[in-house]
């Protein structure tokens, strides 16, 4: 009986990658399951994205306010791409300094301040083990909170993005346009003769505020669809003071060029198996 199946790999891969394949009993298949091991240590690195304990740390607003006033060129959606971009970086680092290995930070901490309460009940304490507790105590609850924050964010395929939030934006936008107040005070005539005055059209292509833009950002949920950049809408609300300037501008150039990058619109494809543990 023929092989249906084969595995093949370039030269690139037999020089940088040790790897046996073995083929396995077909059963009722016509195909028979392939297993690929791979004996080097290949390190598959995380897509980047926003979590919401990031602002609670003293540096976040330091970090965003430095890559902000940085020089970027090009158009203002593609200029504030590029600033979040150049925005990941120090965001990792933060995360690797502040909330890496949370789990272990706050069983650390937990022990530690047993053993200092345990030190105050044996030896009936002093002012500098009560003062050690109290401490001890505030970092605990940190790290405790911190961790819940952490836990408050979608997984890696729920991450919101810019290339969300901008489409959403702008059909929010749209649709406030078509419902706002001003509208619904025209005067019913003016439906009944099938034209709009000079005077009404200026109300219907009146451009966009940043107001608008803001209130439009706020209906959007902190975390959403899988996008590419990982920023959500949550990362512009906290930052607005510093951020908001930029995502007005990229906002209404879209308004005004009627052009959006495909970046903007581009997204993610996850393949989500259907067992919770594989099999071979």
């Amino acid at each position: 009986m023929a092989k249906l199946d084969r595995v093949v790999m370039n030269q690139a891969w037999t020089c940088s990658v040790s790897s046996t394949v073995s083929f396995l009993p077909a059963g009722i298949s016509d195909h028979t399951p392939t297993l690929l091991d791979i004996a080097n240590d290949i390190r598959i690195s995380r897509p980047f994205k926003f979590l919401n304990c990031w602002p609670s740390s003293k540096t976040f607003s330091d970090n965003v306010s430095f890559v902000w006033t940085q020089r970027h060129y090009g158009k203002k959606i593609s200029f504030l791409f590029q600033k979040l971009k150049a925005l990941r970086a120090p965001l990792r680092s933060l995360h690797k300094d502040e909330f890496s290995n949370l789990d272990k930070r706050v069983i650390a901490a937990r022990n530690t301040l047993l053993d200092c309460q345990t030190s105050i009940l044996e030896t009936g304490g002093s002012t500098l083990l009560f003062r050690q507790e109290k401490v001890l105590l505030e970092e605990f609850k940190l790290y405790g909170l911190l961790r819940l924050r952490l836990s408050t964010n979608v997984p890696n395929s729920s991450t919101f993005s810019l290339m969300m939030v901008l489409p959403n934006i702008f059909t929010l936008l749209s649709k406030k346009e078509s419902t706002t107040d001003t509208a619904d005070n025209l005067p019913s005539s003016l439906f009944q003769q099938g034209t709009l005055q000079p005077c009404h059209t200026s109300i219907l292509i009146a451009a966009i505020t940043d107001d608008e833009i803001l209130e439009a950002l706020k209906y959007i949920d902190r975390n959403k669809s899988p996008r590419v950049d990982g920023f959500s809408s949550g990362f512009f609300l906290d930052t607005w003071g510093t951020v908001g300037h930029d995502f007005c501008a990229a906002a209404r150039d879209y308004f005004v060029t009627g052009v959006m990058p495909k970046a903007a619109n581009s997204t993610l494809i996850t393949l989500v198996p259907k067992v919770t543990v594989g099999i071979h």
